[in-house]
């Protein structure tokens, strides 16, 4: 994700969107648990 991230940067010449990038992917699991409710395998998810 980093590298990804590095790229948008390097594109648009501002860190801003690579910023977004980012923000994107860390929200994007705790997204899908809240609206999911899955949790993974395990003892505790499913």
């Amino acid at each position: 994700m980093g590298v990804i991230a590095c790229e948008v940067m390097r594109r648009s010449g501002s860190v801003w969107p690579a910023v977004a990038v980012r923000v994107v992917n860390n929200l994007a699991l705790p997204l899908l648990v809240l609206f999911t409710g899955f949790t993974g395998p395990g003892p505790m998810g499913g």
